[in-house]
């Protein structure tokens, strides 16, 4: 809204300053002055990559769950830097987004949440570069617990298991699946996963698991219980 507001700066001030379209006094409550239009174009860029993670995160034909902090990453690189000139009140609105991101989705627990262990499970993201050693090591370790079988689950009835099916992103990603060195974790399939080259942000990650199910079946079983998970 804000973007095409700016674009349209001067044909709006041209339908306001002409009488035989718009009332005086009318113009002089709508008129918006020079601070007004100098923080509406300051805005556009700090609300763009929420925009663009709101309509990625909406997507119904691919997981999305995986790729939450792996763009919460990139929209706090690219928002937490302020822009040179830029209005106090566009400061203010950077400062209040990542703090709020924070608050909201880095809780004390939030390195062994659905969204993480989502991650581990994308072919894409799996070397977490977008979490500190501590949360990277945290994360791993709740993927490898994943896999060991709840007390009561021989006894429950097989019609109440999980079913098993088969099951555009920023220009940023492709720096978050590089390859890199992996933390050494005791799970001899995790291991060889985290140690093949990650996938490309463009990959078909759902390709991945039907083609490698057969090589890595326990974490093929948590790709599917996670991975269906909207974001």
């Amino acid at each position: 809204m804000l973007e095409r507001l700016v674009k349209l700066r001067w044909a709006i001030g041209a339908v306001l300053s002409d009488p035989t379209f718009t009332k005086v006094s009318d113009a002089s409550t709508l008129e918006m002055t020079d601070d007004n239009w100098g923080l509406a174009k300051a805005l556009v860029p700090i609300l763009q990559p929420l925009k663009r993670v709101t309509t990625m995160s909406s997507g119904q034909s691919y997981p999305s769950l995986s790729a939450i902090y792996p763009l919460l990453f990139i929209i706090e690189k690219n928002i937490a830097t302020p822009a040179e000139g830029e209005p106090a009140a566009a400061k203010l609105l950077r400062e209040t987004v990542v703090k709020e991101l924070r608050r909201r989705f880095k809780s004390a627990d939030y390195s062994t949440s659905n969204a993480a262990k989502a991650a581990v499970l994308d072919p894409r993201y799996k070397r977490l570069k977008f979490f500190d050693d501590n949360a990277r090591d945290k994360t791993y370790a709740a993927v490898v617990d994943a896999n060991e079988p709840a007390e009561d689950e021989s006894s429950e009835p097989p019609s109440k298991r999980a079913k098993t099916d088969d099951l555009m992103f920023l220009d940023e990603l492709a720096d978050l699946c590089a390859d890199s060195a992996t933390a050494a974790i005791n799970y001899d399939e995790l291991a060889v996963y985290l140690s093949e080259t990650p996938l490309t942000p463009s990959a078909d990650i759902l390709q991945y698991w039907r083609d490698n199910s057969a090589r890595f079946p326990k974490l093929a079983t948590l790709a599917q219980k996670y991975l269906c998970i909207p974001c």
